[in-house]
């Protein structure tokens, strides 16, 4: 696809120094490596407050998994996640995407919060969550967005049975929302496919990547 072509010939690659520097309230370690014994991938970690369906609310370890290459950014070198200041209503995924899910979240009071987004995948380890980010949303591993923002998401999370966390001290609010979710009755997107949110996901990154160009 077009889209995917354009996306990862301007991938911008970051280092463990790039991650530290971005994330100075986290613990960060590299992971994997490749044939040049490089990393490959990168472990930003903090512990939070876990809130998830049946469960008691719990302290466990939030893990965002951050691949070697990021997509560039407007207002920098790479589009890192978690930075619910940065966009500016300019969200990288598509303002309507993104302000979709958001009314859902936060209702009418949406537009006083800061929020963003990223597509990935997650699982759960030991009482802990891990989000790994892929920036390209038409990859097939994609199969849920994690939504960060500034404020508690606890309410929308216990109804809607997804698992959403504060992390540390940070100000900063997370929840894990699985694309199949989004598609289901009375949710943003009821009545389209996972596809159809992949590319809707890809068209806003490449109008966003447009303007970079």
């Amino acid at each position: 696809m077009e889209n995917a072509k354009y996306f990862n010939d301007s991938r911008v690659k970051i280092t463990v120094e790039d991650v530290r520097k971005r994330y100075p309230e986290f613990g960060v370690g590299s992971l994997l490596g490749d044939e040049n014994g490089e990393a490959v991938a990168y472990e930003v970690m903090n512990y939070g407050e876990i809130t998830s369906f049946a469960r008691r609310d719990r302290e466990g370890l939030v893990e965002i998994v951050l691949p070697g290459t990021l997509a560039p950014s407007l207002n920098g070198r790479a589009l890192w996640p978690l930075d619910c200041n940065a966009h500016k209503g300019n969200h990288p995924y598509g303002k309507e995407f993104t302000e979709r899910i958001a009314v859902g979240v936060f209702h009418r009071g949406y537009e006083k919060h800061c929020f963003g987004l990223v597509p990935g995948r997650f699982r759960f380890d030991n009482g802990g969550i891990i989000f790994q980010v892929e920036p390209n949303p038409l990859s097939d591993s994609v199969d849920a967005i994690l939504f960060y923002a500034d404020g508690n998401m606890k309410s929308y999370g216990g109804v809607n049975k997804l698992a959403c966390f504060n992390i540390g001290n940070t100000g900063l609010y997370g929840m894990v929302i699985p694309l199949n979710h989004l598609v289901e009755p009375y949710q943003a997107f009821t009545g389209h496919s996972i596809v159809w949110l992949r590319n809707m996901m890809a068209d806003g990154l490449s109008s966003y990547l447009a303007q970079i160009a």
